[in-house]
């Protein structure tokens, strides 16, 4: 069975847009882009800390610093007058970020980078922010009015997508004055709402999350229209897909209380060549608890509309850390779907979107994989996702008590008989597992550090999907 063709566009329908806002975040980071030495980053991008009584942060003295003293900030002076033009124009912005301890630890790293942008990336690893307002605030001022004083290029796309040493290739690329990427991360660094939304889905590490962060912001089209342009023009200089700096520091974002709720927008992405993935209708839909197996008392149900939505209420009160079940699907030619979720929801309203497989479909694919199909076996879909919930690339899919030979990867999107890991799809399908509890691993090449860890409960003559992304450590 082929399925559509691996274009960038056309990945991962189950988390790629909103997994995107995390590219989205492309234009944020490095608008202060100012040579100058600042002596509070260590070799590894970090920066020391001030001490726990002080709110003052890393010195400013004048004579040290020269701009940007009076509003928060140490801002080196240069010749091209960036400092005195950031410190102009955006005096208000700055000490706002000066007096949050967060963003100001940021802001001083990346200044202290330079034009080094694998320690820009460091920065941005060894100082997290989330969600919180002052930095993008700062970025846009700065993005506005002064990006020529500040040599912002086009928004010096690199750290936050990539590794420290994917960086400068992953930013020169973006520069590429051939390609149309710069103009996309542009649009974006001066657009607050862009800005907001980027550095909020940035610090997600689940899709419901990452679908609010777009939903509060309220300008998330630019976002991913600059995701998939870098997507598409500098796939991999800018290492998409393989992006693990995350692994081992996942922490699951809690919740804040309150009846939840999930909005699944049910899709087939497994259609030949389409560049949407179209909607399925008339889907039985049923929330589920964790160990109930078979779904005996279903915590919800509901039939997928046109549009292939469903709302599931009822899935639990969300304290602490919230619903964390699967969800039951059927419908009159799909294969019957399980979809385990790999991540406690946050949201009181998760926005989820699953794929299901249409019964000739996997037919195709059980022929391509040289596979005989064996009535009360079950199938499992697994689909790697990085730390920006982008489709895995490279990656080693595991699963207790079978063989390596049992699982399928795909290539050039067809289903491979000599595949060893995941192409840039991240797909991997178990064909014919006995019915049972199944735990699965994720490895990337890249790092050899396992990423991702999920157990679900394969059934008989259905299929059992999970999304791998990074799992936070137990």
């Amino acid at each position: 069975m082929r399925a559509r063709a691996p274009g960038f566009r056309r990945l991962f329908a189950g988390a790629a847009i909103l997994g995107l806002l995390g590219l989205g975040a492309i234009c944020c980071e490095q608008v202060l882009s100012i040579d100058g030495a600042v002596e509070v980053r260590g070799a590894d991008g970090s920066v020391d800390a001030p001490s726990e009584g002080s709110s003052d942060g890393p010195p400013m003295d004048a004579a040290d610093g020269g701009a940007g003293v009076d509003c928060g900030i140490p801002v080196p002076d240069d010749d091209a007058g960036c400092g005195s033009c950031v410190t102009r124009s955006c005096c208000l912005q700055m000490s706002a970020c000066g007096g949050d301890k967060p963003c100001r630890l940021l802001e001083t790293c990346l200044l202290a980078c330079g034009s080094d942008y694998a320690c820009r990336s460091a920065c941005v690893i060894n100082n997290p922010v989330g969600g919180q307002i002052d930095v993008p605030t700062l970025d846009t001022c700065v993005a506005v009015s002064c990006s020529a004083a500040c040599g912002m290029g086009c928004g010096q796309a690199g750290s936050y997508t990539t590794p420290p040493d994917a960086a400068p290739a992953c930013e020169t690329c973006m520069e590429n004055p051939t390609k149309s990427a710069c103009a996309a991360a542009r649009a974006c660094a001066t657009n607050l709402a862009c800005e907001v939304s980027g550095h909020c889905a940035y610090g997600c590490p689940t899709p419901d999350c990452r679908a609010a962060c777009a939903n509060d912001a309220g300008e998330d089209n630019l976002l991913v229209v600059a995701a998939f342009t870098a997507g598409d023009q500098c796939y991999a200089p800018c290492r998409i897909g393989r992006n693990w700096t995350c692994v081992n520091n996942v922490v699951w974002p809690q919740t804040d209380g309150g009846a939840q709720q999930a909005t699944l927008t049910i899709n087939n992405q497994f259609v030949p060549n389409a560049l949407i993935a179209p909607p399925v209708p008339g889907v039985a839909a049923s929330a589920c608890g964790l160990t109930d197996d078979s779904c005996a008392t279903p915590l919800s149900t509901g039939t997928s509309d046109d549009a292939g939505v469903v709302v599931l209420p009822n899935l639990g009160p969300g304290f602490v850390l919230g619903f964390q079940g699967y969800f039951q699907m059927t419908a009159p030619g799909y294969v019957p779907n399980v979809y385990y979720l790999s991540f406690p929801v946050s949201q009181l309203n998760a926005q989820l979107v699953v794929s299901m497989m249409p019964q000739a479909a996997l037919t195709s694919a059980l022929s391509a994989a040289n596979v005989t199909p064996i009535a009360g076996r079950g199938t499992v879909w697994v689909q790697v996702a990085d730390c920006l919930l982008l489709p895995g690339t490279d990656v080693v899919v595991k699963a207790d008590g079978l063989d390596a030979s049992n699982v399928v990867y795909y290539a050039g999107g067809s289903p491979s008989l000599t595949a060893t890991s995941t192409d840039i799809s991240g797909w991997a399908f178990l064909y014919n597992v006995s019915p049972g509890t199944l735990t699965l691993h994720a490895i990337p090449n890249d790092t050899g550090v396992e990423s991702s860890k999920a157990t679900l409960h394969v059934r008989a003559d259905t299929m059992s999907a999970v999304t791998l992304l990074p799992t936070e450590l137990p």
